[in-house]
């Protein structure tokens, strides 16, 4: 075997060290870039309150049961809705003058909208129109102004109905040639004023040998109206039936009657809430009395304001959609009517809360 020289394997071994040494340096495996650190999430901005709709409920007076029954069923109603928050503001006496300053300063405040019972028809006209001026939106319930002052009314029954159902229990219980007597609230009080021109025109043609004797004024307070049937009975003692067309009056003449032993003598009816009269209803000082569901005429009002916020119901609309109520008409000068008076008996008055 032939043997390599031993110099020339030193020398390979030598020039392969070289070689090694100049050589670049292996490029190491590419790695995937590390992940950025998550940046701590910025709170999102707290959402806007949803727009609630400043609405007023103006009533002629506080204090008043039969009010205060509107006003819940208007709330029944904004609960319905959950964007009106709602207000019950009004004078302590049932007087126009009151009522305009009361309004007068609501309109300082730009509520979006007003649910008004009027103690005048005409004298309210200017502040309510300075209202719709500034953009807010007048509806009247209950008791109306001239229509240029608002947009919508929401009546409880017809004038003509009224009068005919009280004219008609007067000759059910008495007979159809009894002597009546009114006592109602002021002279110029809107509702009040109708019913009794209505009250009379339907006796003249019914029951013409019916009698009015007289017409007394309780300025819707119960004591001055107790004081009214008081004066009257001693100054009529051939009055055999008294209306009395105001739920404030009402009881004021219960008491007066009682307070004379007059009961079961001189019989009466009215327009009065069910619980206002249900004692009396129960001692027999009366058989019946009349009204409308109060809390659904608040409701009604509510549904109808709440419409014209929203743009759901139109001033020129012929019909309008009122929650559980169903769907009403709405009649000439825009007013829309809840429904035909209601009697109350001593066999239904205790299905009725308000």
């Amino acid at each position: 075997m032939k043997r390599r020289p031993l110099p020339l394997l030193i020398v390979g071994l030598v020039m392969a060290l070289i070689l090694a040494q100049c050589a670049p340096a292996p490029t190491p495996a590419a790695q995937p870039p590390a992940a950025a650190p998550s940046p701590t999430a910025a709170p999102s901005p707290t959402a806007a309150p949803a727009k609630k709709f400043v609405i007023y409920h103006v009533p002629k007076a506080v204090g008043i049961d039969y009010f205060k029954s509107a006003h819940q069923g208007m709330e029944e109603a904004a609960k319905e809705f959950g964007d009106v928050e709602l207000h019950y503001e009004g004078s302590i006496n049932a007087s126009a003058e009151e009522q305009i300053k009361v309004l007068e300063d609501i309109i300082t405040k730009k509520p979006d909208a007003l649910i008004v019972s009027a103690n005048d028809p005409q004298a309210l006209v200017p502040v309510l129109k300075r209202a719709r001026e500034a953009g807010i939106t007048v509806v009247t319930y209950d008791a109306d102004v001239l229509p240029e002052a608002r947009i919508f009314f929401i009546n409880q029954a017809t004038f003509e109905g009224i009068g005919k159902a009280l004219i008609d229990e007067a000759a059910n219980q008495v007979g159809p040639e009894a002597k009546i007597a009114i006592i109602s609230t002021f002279p110029t009080a809107p509702n009040q004023s109708r019913w009794v021109e209505e009250m009379q025109k339907y006796m003249s043609q019914a029951y013409p040998k019916m009698q009015l004797v007289d017409i007394r004024y309780g300025e819707d307070d119960q004591a001055k109206s107790r004081q009214q049937a008081t004066d009257l009975i001693a100054a009529h003692p051939e009055v055999q039936f008294l209306i009395v067309p105001t739920s404030v009056g009402c009881p004021g003449v219960a008491d007066a009657l009682e307070a004379a032993g007059k009961v079961g003598q001189i019989k009466m009816t009215c327009l009065a809430t069910p619980n206002g009269m249900r004692a009396y209803v129960k001692r027999g000082t009366l058989e019946a009395f009349y009204l409308w569901n109060v809390v659904d005429l608040g409701y009604l009002a509510m549904y109808v304001t709440h419409g014209l916020l929203t743009g759901e119901i139109k001033p020129t609309d012929k019909t309008v959609k009122a929650g559980r109520l169903g769907e009403r008409e709405v009649g000439p000068d825009n007013v829309i009517l809840l429904g035909p008076p209601f009697r109350f008996d001593k066999n239904n008055i205790d299905q009725f809360n308000f």
